[in-house]
């Protein structure tokens, strides 16, 4: 049955394929099932339940078995089997039995620990460690003993949380039981008539009819201390339920501390520290799983908040399934699940088809970025792309509007890259571009990152050179823009916005090869100084059309020293830059934009499959944060040769670290390429430009305002704060 193959796939290898009970499927860094071996009548599981590296010590690990509402006898037989086989050590807890589901779940942890420790000082099998595994209620039982244990020495925990993943009635097809019958059997043993009967109810109830009385019901204080199962720790009524009884709220650690209670406050640290022993654990859901939230209410999924019973009453409708990611306790980490995360060591399976589970999209689950000291932590995948908006003035100094503007995009874990940032006075394009390269600019900057950093979020400065893409209005002393060569943009329907207006392109100025280090060390500098401007990295912007890309494409690059002909040479600026800003800043800091098979600003390459393919390959030597590439579509859909499998798919495999894709994807085809391993980071413009709180409303699927394309740049007259920092949020229910 596949969640015993899975639960297998967790345990690790059986001693022999030729095991009488079930074999271990196959594993290649994945579990990986054949779907032809199992039952059409089962569901299939995610194949994306990854495995530590810590695998290999848990091999021989001894396991206790926590039972749930109806005791060993029911529900542990065929895990006892199976594990035996493979030569583990296997005891299963009945400390309680039946009994438990008569008790306060807190009365039973003393119990159940101490019938672990007796275990531990009788038997030496389990002296240097062993696995947890909990079954529905059992499940709930074993992590809190984990965290109440100073003692523990638990592995690997797993939690069951349903009737197939738990009780698995088989592996022979006659000892398969329906489900029905498994409920039937289910509500019999629910003595106590305080205890909420699932099993009255219809399947075609069982979603909301059920649900809704459910909750009705539980909004009866008196009823809910005699709640031994941990269904209420999620419902709506979850205010009334945390006054009401302690138990889930404190091993949850969620429960408040008055801030003069330093015993509340040490023990909230103690049970999160020992939660943190662990190395793995591991949650499965499936249907009919007994309990209101499919995750098991009790570790992540709960409904949204309500306010009323007559809410309660208006229709299931209301209802929202919260994933893993959006629960309080993940967010917070308020006992390690997000700590445990982010060392790889959390994995969460549901049964798919399962009515109800609302796994969030991996476009919302955390990442960590690449780099060898700090990499960066991201809580979710959805970036600000850098978005010029020319609200700097003449002195390139961000502004108030400017700190609002980022701090009203900026989310707890998000990723923000800033607007294209000039790295010196001679880099300069336009009028009302920020800079990088004078005190007061950085000075400026400082209140923009502290800002981003109050709301929890990340952020990048984009470091930047227009080359060719300029005026001799925005340069020092009116100099000539400069470029690879003295091919001009004259035929490209672009203009340079100067305090004297929009002018036409001039022709530039080619590069003396002798002044080319001196922009090297530019970069450097500005790098540097994003650095002290509170940044916690930047991008070097080798796109688009300017002028780390007029060296590299040989439509513009016809220059006959090292810096052209051979892709290696016109590749080498760009690489002298990179090497020269991670000499100053951790690779961990350092992100770079490439727009592959581009057209912007008449900057296009003869042969860009190899051109570029030289530059992403020879980018893994550098172990960056990310490599941030731009698809040809939306408002970048020019673009010649292009791959039909898109730019971001075609250097996927190429590229060894974090990539990043932008350009027009909205939010199905921001969940697919992520979903689907195209990319690991999607990066939206215009929609953060309209849409402050865009993290949010893609993650519930919320409706996006329109942008208003007028304003994207500022006009003249025009006050910075329109079309920059007056979008409407969402409207906040009350």
């Amino acid at each position: 049955m596949r969640g015993l193959h899975l639960l297998l796939g967790v345990l690790l290898p059986l001693r022999a394929a030729s095991s009488p009970v079930i074999p271990t499927p196959p594993l290649a860094g994945n579990v990986c099932l054949d779907e032809s071996s199992l039952p059409a009548s089962i569901a299939s599981h995610p194949s994306d339940v990854s495995l530590s590296p810590t695998s290999s010590e848990k091999k021989n690990l001894p396991v206790f078995f926590f039972h749930g509402i109806t005791g060993n006898g029911s529900e542990g037989f065929n895990i006892e089997a199976n594990l035996t086989a493979e030569g583990r050590a296997y005891v299963g807890l009945s400390f309680c039995e039946r009994e438990c589901s008569t008790q306060a779940l807190d009365t039973q942890i003393p119990m159940a620990i101490a019938a672990v420790r007796d275990v531990v000082a009788r038997d030496d099998r389990f002296k240097d460690g062993y696995i947890f595994i909990g079954h529905s209620q059992g499940g709930m039982m074993a992590r809190a003993v984990i965290e109440e244990m100073d003692d523990h020495k638990v592995h690997t925990f797993v939690s069951l949380a349903g009737v197939q993943n738990g009780l698995f009635y088989g592996p022979q097809q006659a000892d398969r039981a329906a489900v029905g019958v498994l409920l039937d059997g289910f509500g019999a043993e629910l003595l106590p008539q305080t205890l909420f009967d699932f099993t009255m109810y219809s399947a075609e109830e069982y979603r909301g009819k059920m649900q809704r009385e459910f909750a009705k019901r539980s909004m009866a204080p008196e009823l809910q201390a005699a709640y031994s199962m941990p269904n209420m720790g999620r419902t709506p009524v979850r205010k009334v339920w945390l006054d009401t009884n302690t138990f889930l709220p404190t091993i949850n650690n969620v429960n408040q501390c008055a801030w003069f209670d330093f015993y509340c406050h040490l023990e909230k640290l103690r049970r999160k520290g020992n939660f943190l022993k662990l190395k793995e654990a591991h949650f499965f859901a499936s249907r009919n799983d007994g309990v209101v939230a499919p995750w098991q209410t009790s570790h992540f999924g709960h409904y949204s908040e309500v306010n009323a019973l007559e809410e309660i009453e208006s229709g299931y409708e209301d209802f929202t399934v919260m994933e893993m990611h959006d629960t309080v306790e993940y967010v917070q980490d308020t006992f390690g699940l997000r700590t445990l995360d982010e060392r790889g060591g959390l994995a969460a399976a549901g049964e798919g088809g399962v009515d109800g589970v609302a796994k969030l999209p991996k476009l919302f689950s955390p990442l960590t970025l690449g780099g060898k000291k700090a990499p960066v932590q991201l809580k979710h995948r959805v970036v600000m792309a850098p978005l010029t908006r020319m609200r700097c003035g003449e002195e390139g100094a961000p502004g108030p509007a400017v700190v609002e503007y980022y701090s009203q995009r900026a989310t707890d874990g998000g990723l923000l890259i800033s607007e294209a940032t000039n790295i010196s006075a001679t880099a300069r394009g336009s009028f009302g571009f920020p800079g990088l390269f004078e005190k007061c600019q950085v000075e400026s900057w400082k209140s923009v990152t502290k800002a981003v950093h109050t709301k929890g979020g990340k952020v990048f400065a984009q470091l930047w050179h227009t080359g060719r893409v300029g005026h001799p209005l925005n340069q020092p002393d009116g100099q000539l823009p400069v470029s690879s060569s003295t091919a001009s943009v004259d035929d490209i329907k672009s203009h340079a916005v100067t305090r004297e207006g929009r002018k036409d392109h001039v022709v530039p100025r080619s590069l003396e090869t002798s002044e080319i280090p001196g922009i090297v060390a530019d970069y450097k500098l500005a790098a540097e100084n994003a650095i002290e401007a509170g940044f916690d990295g930047v991008e070097i912007h080798a796109a688009n059309g300017y002028l780390l890309e007029q060296f590299l494409c040989d439509k513009i690059n016809t220059r006959s020293d090292i810096y052209g002909g051979s892709i290696e040479n016109r590749a080498r600026f760009l690489f002298e830059v990179v090497e020269a800003v991670l000499s100053s800043l951790d690779s961990s800091k350092v992100g770079i934009r490439l727009s592959p098979f581009g057209l912007t600003f008449g900057c296009s390459d003869s042969t860009p499959a190899e051109t570029y393919g030289y530059v992403v390959k020879k980018l893994n030597d550098y172990d960056l944060a990310y490599l941030h590439v731009i698809e040809r579509r939306g408002l970048h859909a020019d673009g010649v040769q292009v791959p039909d499998i898109g730019v971001t798919r075609h250097f996927r495999d190429q590229y060894k670290g974090v990539l990043m894709t932008a350009a027009g994807y909205d939010r199905a085809e921001a969940i697919e390429v992520v979903e689907a391993g195209g990319a690991d980071v999607v990066a939206f413009g215009c929609d953060f430009i309209a849409t402050p709180d865009l993290v949010e409303r893609l993650r519930i699927d919320a409706k996006l305002n329109a942008i208003n394309m007028q304003t994207v740049y500022l006009s003249p007259g025009v006050p910075y704060e329109t079309g920059y920092t007056d979008y409407p949020f969402m409207a906040k229910k009350e």
